[in-house]
């Protein structure tokens, strides 16, 4: 298959003034680091990346075992979402039609015992895409809704809200740029040779462009407790996670009138063990809606379904990969395609 029809190409290729900086230093890193990985399972750093939720401070839930002081743990972490959703009502209407590619740079340091710091910095380009065709014939094999989208041209790039006869944006060009960075700390509420939980606070910096969608042009605050647990499934190692949390959404420069200040999140998931160097992982995430809308795009709640899991390169880096599909039709992406790549030293 051709690279631009391969969606892992695609997935390096769009990022390509940034991915050679990123992946052939985390490839060196790879072999020399020196740390194993804990045997507990952490959720994959997914999230919800509908164009109109993911400009918010919705976060990535993480490790529950918080890193001991002058630890470090680094993701580099790609996510390709396809969006189609259009619908309407006597006040309002939607085009989310499109596809939006993000990279990520997630940095974890401990800080002194049972603190630990992160920063969060994406990368955000929106555009047609190349994925509409393999989606609709994978909606169609297996019998799923299309949601319209095999009504429509592959690959346009339309991102559309009116209210009240009022056009509220209108995005046709393709663009990217920084996203909102996110600066977060944690704190080790519980830590066991079978249990991991901890507390942590998320503030999300206006640094994206609103204008592109790139960011809300507000601070947000979010706060959340998480858990995990070591198991045994059927014999085989494992584990579960979950957490719950809130989310303080500033008014910022996008639908800023009916943006909902407390959203609501959290999630749950296990994963077992395949042997010493394969991870299976099932998650669901939930968030409750960003905005007073009647349109599922806006003002529904959303279930986010991931199945994936982790390829362990050695003791101290592995590969996290992930595929995510919307449970709540056009609440959260069609279908989000997840790789990310960790080390810890």
């Amino acid at each position: 298959m051709r690279c631009s029809r391969n969606w892992l190409c695609r997935l390096v290729g769009h990022f390509s003034p940034i991915t050679p900086v990123l992946i052939f230093p985390s490839l060196i890193i790879l072999g020399s680091l020196q740390v194993a990985f804990a045997d507990f399972v952490s959720p994959l750093i997914v999230s919800n990346y509908n164009p109109m939720a993911a400009i918010h401070g919705l976060p990535h839930i993480g490790d529950a075992e918080v890193l001991t002081r002058g630890s470090v743990a680094t993701h580099l972490v790609f996510d390709v979402s396809s969006h189609y959703a259009g619908d309407k009502n006597a006040h309002e209407s939607i085009l989310l039609d499109g596809e939006t590619d993000r990279a990520t740079l997630l940095y974890r340091q401990g800080l002194s015992r049972g603190i630990q710091m992160s920063v969060v910095v994406p990368y955000i380009k929106h555009h047609g895409g190349g994925l509409d065709s393999f989606i609709n014939n994978w909606h169609e094999t297996f019998g799923m809704p299309q949601g319209g989208r095999d009504r429509v041209k592959n690959n346009q790039f339309r991102y559309f809200y009116s209210r009240d006869a009022q056009t509220r944006f209108d995005l046709q060009n393709p663009g990217s740029g920084l996203g909102d960075i996110r600066v977060d700390a944690a704190w080790q509420v519980e830590k066991s040779a079978s249990e991991a939980s901890a507390l942590e606070v998320s503030v999300k910096l206006p640094t994206g462009d609103s204008a592109k969608l790139n960011g809300s042009g507000a601070m947000d605050v979010a706060m959340w407790f998480k858990k995990e647990s070591q198991q045994t499934f059927f014999g085989l190692r494992g584990g579960s996670f979950y957490s719950i949390g809130g989310l303080y959404v500033g008014k910022g420069d996008v639908l800023s009138d009916i943006v909902r200040q407390f959203v609501g999140f959290g999630g749950l998931g296990a994963g077992v063990y395949l042997g010493d160097k394969v991870l299976f992982i099932s998650q669901l995430d939930i968030n409750t809606p960003f905005y007073s809308s009647d349109l599922v795009e806006l003002g529904s709640h959303a279930v986010q379904l991931t199945l994936g899991g982790s390829i362990v390169l050695s003791p101290r880096g592995r590969i996290n990969l992930g595929v995510a599909e919307d449970l709540v039709i056009d609440a959260s992406p069609d279908v989000t395609f997840h790789v990310d790549v960790e080390w810890q030293f």
